[in-house]
């Protein structure tokens, strides 16, 4: 086993070490800001005051620390998770895209598929290997990042935030499972490295847009009202909200949009100042922090399921394919 490890690593070492060196560049430096980041010092009550009632705002004292903060926040935070829109997508077309079109294109698959005895068997025998080392990349792609995105937000004291959704934690390894999975089954169809590039590229942006548009749609799937007990209130818990910040709940039990004429509303004969004030409350209308986990399950099991999907197809195009 050991031996089949060591030779499936150094027929793609190049990938491998180019992989390895791309997830440790971006990895380090996210310790490195997560490390500036704690190192201003900057109390929570100064990066968000309105989170904590009758704090006074220290001018003096927070603003310096809260441009400090805002400023590697802003820089440096934001070039490493947009690094990470990237990183996964890469590592997986990098490793799997010559795993089975290497071997087609140099002709040489005839031979060891026909030395394998059964082509199932020397498919697993070359892929285990690799998704091993795939794996142990997006994971620490997956810890590194997600520390970041935690100190981006300490005002969240631990909680989960919906900053940064898919680019930290586990939707960063499966993710790149999925990109794998495609440049695997594309390179076993084409045989030939440029197109199986080319392809596995434009169907890998087709999964990050499709990422995207599935987060929306999942935040408006489960989005349920938030009481807002004052204005702003920490960015709601770390919410993601439906059509604006603010709705408002009337006595009746509707939620009315942000742009609602609310004073339009009041029955005849009331003040439509003193109705609004007293008879409109403010809710958030999304999903916050406690819905975090939720999220990861179903990022997990849409992008999971869909690159095994990939590496189910690669199996039986294997089984199919002409050797050469």
């Amino acid at each position: 086993m050991a031996s089949r490890f060591r030779l499936a690593v150094r027929i793609q070492r190049f990938e491998v070490w180019s992989c390895a060196l791309l997830v440790a560049v971006v990895g380090v430096t996210a310790l490195i800001v997560r490390a500036r980041l704690d190192g201003v010092g900057a109390p929570v009550e100064c990066l968000m005051p309105e989170s904590f009632e009758g704090v006074i705002y220290n001018a003096a004292h927070c603003d310096p620390l809260v441009k400090a903060f805002s400023h590697i926040d802003r820089d440096e935070g934001d070039l490493v998770m947009t690094a990470m829109n990237v990183e996964p997508l890469l590592v997986g077309v990098l490793l799997g895209a010559g795993l089975v079109g290497r071997e087609i294109e140099s002709g040489t698959a005839a031979t060891v598929w026909a030395l394998a005895g059964s082509r199932r068997r020397w498919l697993i025998s070359r892929l285990a290997p690799m998704l091993a080392v795939l794996l142990a990349l997006l994971a620490f792609s997956a810890i590194t990042s997600d520390l970041l995105a935690t100190s981006r937000v300490p005002w969240q004291l631990g909680r989960p935030a919906f900053d940064d959704a898919g680019l930290h934690g586990p939707g960063v390894v499966v993710r790149g499972v999925a990109a794998f999975g495609i440049a695997l089954a594309v390179g076993a169809w084409s045989g030939r490295m440029l197109p199986i590039i080319l392809i596995s590229a434009l169907l890998t942006l087709f999964v990050w847009a499709g990422g995207q548009g599935f987060f929306t749609a999942w935040v408006s799937a489960k989005a349920h009202e938030i009481d807002v007990p004052f204005r702003y209130n920490g960015s709601y818990d770390g919410g993601r909200f439906i059509a604006g910040l603010e709705h408002y709940r009337l006595p009746d039990g509707t939620i009315a949009g942000r742009f609602t004429d609310l004073r339009a509303l009041a029955p005849a004969g009331v003040d439509p100042e003193t109705w609004v004030a007293d008879e409109v409350d403010v809710v958030a209308v999304g999903v916050h922090s406690p819905d975090y986990p939720g999220w990861v399950a179903a990022e997990t099991a849409a992008f999971g399921v869909f690159g095994i999907a990939w590496l189910a197809a690669t199996f039986a195009i294997v089984e199919r394919r002409r050797p050469f």
